[in-house]
């Protein structure tokens, strides 16, 4: 199981260049809230309903993913925040990290979906 949260939607970059737009393309950023934490299991999840993540070559496709890299080189994927039970004390745990400034760069680009 894995919750989400719609935080903002973007234009797809190719529109913003005045470049023909393919599958009605847009960017959401999300919040992602996994209950579980299987291995690559938000990259699965956001494939199986069609919205795979930016730049993930595993899960949007080569093909996707390499024009992705051409405007991030990276995949837009970044864990703000984790928490669980530390295995020895067995007291919870928390770590927060802000978001890269490349990925806010990134995001800086974008013009927003009114």
């Amino acid at each position: 199981v894995t919750k989400y949260k719609t935080i903002q939607v973007y234009e797809s970059p190719a529109s913003q260049r005045g470049e023909p737009i393919t599958n009605n393309e847009s960017l959401t950023l999300v919040e992602l809230y996994p209950k579980t934490g299987r291995t690559h299991q938000i990259r699965v999840h956001l494939k199986y309903i069609n919205h795979p993540i930016f730049g993930d070559s595993l899960y949007a496709g080569r093909k996707t993913a390499r024009n992705d890299r051409k405007l991030l080189n990276r995949v837009f994927l970044h864990a703000a925040k984790i928490t669980f039970m530390h295995p020895a004390t067995e007291e919870q745990v928390e770590f927060e990290s802000p978001l890269p400034a490349e990925l806010e760069n990134f995001l800086q680009t974008l013009a927003k979906h009114e």
